[in-house]
């Protein structure tokens, strides 16, 4: 299989020795599954797989609406056709081998030309540089380690990461599920104790890196200034910092929209020579981002849209064989979630359930305020979003007619493109998705942002103009961005109950059923909870009850309760019910 002296290289070897392992560890686990698959009866293989995660009493619902007869047929014939496939991949190692070492090479060369672009500045620019990326680092580590752990990430990793990757892979209870993250930390938990650093470590990671290629990407550009201010500004914004520590998925999909737009410009703007492996890094990009998020198609739209409109036609067919790709490689991936829930928890669950025109007309206006919020400032965002979308129509009209600069006019297109096409998608699917689902757009505004100002403005006007926003962001951050957060109060009562060693809960309460059940798995222990209707044959050690749906309940259950518990403690979301012969311990 080496055929040249690059093929011969001991980089090359290595390689090559690491993907054959990995193929022989595929081959084994294809081979262990068949034998789990055709060994075992559908009945055998459901009871076993729910004995595992404890989860016995669930067997009819999991046979009746996850896991049918059919489906088991269907993973058997989808388990067959892996194998089949994973053995002619034997034949594409060498192919594989020398595309993973040009990957790790390009990596290299382009912290080889960080370093280079580091020894260029002046000794100003090395100290506010580097003071720059070890305060981010270190303030977004302080928010990793002590920001209080939320709702999405633990329920993420009690039901999903903590389950292995096999769970991760195929479980998808609504968009709870980013798939590509939650295997990161599934891989994480396989290495890490700290369940803090085990879930935010991807997104710390991926927003280091995204701001790192956005100062190289600027500088090269436009230098120091302008590369400086774009990251300093961005870093600070409210949004961006918050995404930087949470464990979910859109700082990833950030870093790869970012990487996408680069990949946009050097390639379909300027008359550079778009190589295979260019290309399959852009699909591998592009698929990675749509295993993380699924709402990634409003970027993908908008970035597929520009490139049939501005690609040479040269490049127009090569720009839709790649999208197919891209679409090929994002159907297979999901085939394992679509098989097992069904394609509706993908593409009709409660979050991306279409509104009524009426609802949809009548939500629009506070959901653009929400939306520009997001993107900058509490109670600015608006008024910002429409002086720079005024602006920029400025720009284009009157840059239409005289530029001369055709290139850096293609990219600004670029830029509000990728704001403006996912607005008729939406008013299509009238559907308006969560607004953090826009992240990936708060590097394209300061793109814009900087763009504009560097064009319309003299240098030492735009230095103070620069100067005036970071210091508007800064101080209108600044204690959020140095504070110390304290535990939550569902923190604290499910850390203490957990403690207590209980052996049955019954709990009504979203964040408090999660919390729950997350400290009994860090804590190691063995709890029973209950949360759809409470059996009164029963023993619960705690009964805690939404205060919300306290008026719901039975008055069989409500004198149940008024024989049997006693209040212990309250508060605006819970009660919390202990039983009688545990009063006097309490007092």
């Amino acid at each position: 299989m080496f055929t040249n002296k690059s093929q011969k290289s001991y980089s090359y070897k290595l390689i090559f020795l690491f993907l054959l392992l990995v193929w022989v560890v595929g081959i084994a686990f294809l081979l262990y599954a068949l034998y789990i698959l055709f060994g075992f009866s559908y009945n055998d293989f459901t009871l076993g797989l729910l004995k595992k995660y404890n989860k016995l009493d669930k067997i009819i619902l999991f046979q009746e609406r996850y896991f049918t007869i059919l489906t088991f047929q269907i993973t058997r014939f989808f388990v067959v056709l892996s194998l089949l496939f994973w053995l002619i991949s034997v034949y594409f190692l060498g192919f594989l081998s020398q595309l993973l070492q040009k990957f790790i090479s390009y990596i290299g060369q382009y912290f080889i030309k960080i370093a280079q672009i580091y020894q260029s500045f002046l000794q100003i620019e090395k100290l506010i540089f580097c003071s720059f990326f070890v305060t981010i680092f270190f303030i977004n580590l302080k928010d990793v380690l002590l920001f209080p752990l939320m709702i999405d990430e633990v329920f993420n990793y009690v039901f999903l990461s903590s389950k292995g990757l096999l769970v991760s892979a195929t479980y998808y209870p609504g968009p709870n599920n980013h798939v590509f993250y939650t295997l990161c930390v599934a891989f994480l938990d396989k290495f890490l104790n700290q369940t803090e650093l085990i879930l935010r470590l991807p997104s710390f990671i991926s927003s280091l890196f995204l701001l790192l290629i956005l100062f190289t990407w600027q500088y090269a550009k436009y230098g120091f200034v302008i590369a400086f201010s774009t990251v300093q500004i961005l870093a600070f914004l409210p949004a961006f910092r918050f995404y930087s520590f949470q464990g979910r998925g859109y700082m990833l999909t950030a870093l790869c929209a970012l990487t996408s737009l680069f990949w946009v410009e050097k390639y379909l703007i300027r008359p550079n020579e778009t190589t295979l492996e260019s290309k399959i890094l852009f699909v591998f990009i592009n698929f990675l981002s749509f295993y993380t998020i699924p709402t990634y198609l409003y970027f993908s739209v908008s970035l597929f849209t520009f490139g049939l409109i501005w690609a040479k036609k040269s490049l127009k067919k090569q720009w839709i064989i790649t999208y197919f790709f891209i679409a090929i490689c994002t159907i297979i991936a999901y085939l394992p979630i679509i098989f097992l829930n069904g394609l509706n928890s993908l593409v009709a669950n409660s979050w991306v359930k279409p509104l009524s025109w009426n609802e949809f007309l009548g939500q629009i206006p506070n959901y653009l305020v929400e939306f520009s919020n997001f993107l900058w400032l509490d109670n600015q965002g608006a008024y910002f979003l429409i002086l720079l979308f005024i602006i920029s129509t400025f720009y284009l009209y009157k840059e239409y007619f005289t530029s001369k600069k055709l290139q850096e006019y293609a990219f600004f297109l670029l830029l509000i493109t990728i704001f403006l096409v996912p607005l008729p998608l939406i008013f299509l699917q009238k559907v308006l998705p969560f607004v953090r689902i826009w992240l990936y757009l708060q590097p394209v505004l300061i793109l814009i942002l900087l763009f504009l100002i560097h064009h319309f403005l003299a240098e030492n006007t735009r230095k103070i103009t620069l100067g005036g926003i970071i210091m508007w962001i800064f101080i209108s951050n600044f204690t959020e961005i140095f504070k110390f957060h304290r535990p939550l109060e569902w923190q604290i009562i499910s850390q203490k109950i957990i403690t207590q060693k209980p052996q049955k809960i019954f709990v009504n309460e979203d964040t408090y059923n999660v919390f729950l059940r997350y400290q009994a798995l860090k804590q190691g222990q063995n709890v029973t909870f209950l949360c759809e209707k409470i059996d009164t044959s029963l023993h619960y050690d705690y009964i805690i009850l939404e205060k919300k749906r306290l008026k719901t309940i039975a008055q069989s259950i409500q004198n149940y309760l008024k024989r049997n518990y006693f209040v212990s403690e309250q508060n605006q979301d819970v009660q919390i019910y202990l039983p009688m012969n545990t009063k006097a311990d309490q007092k």
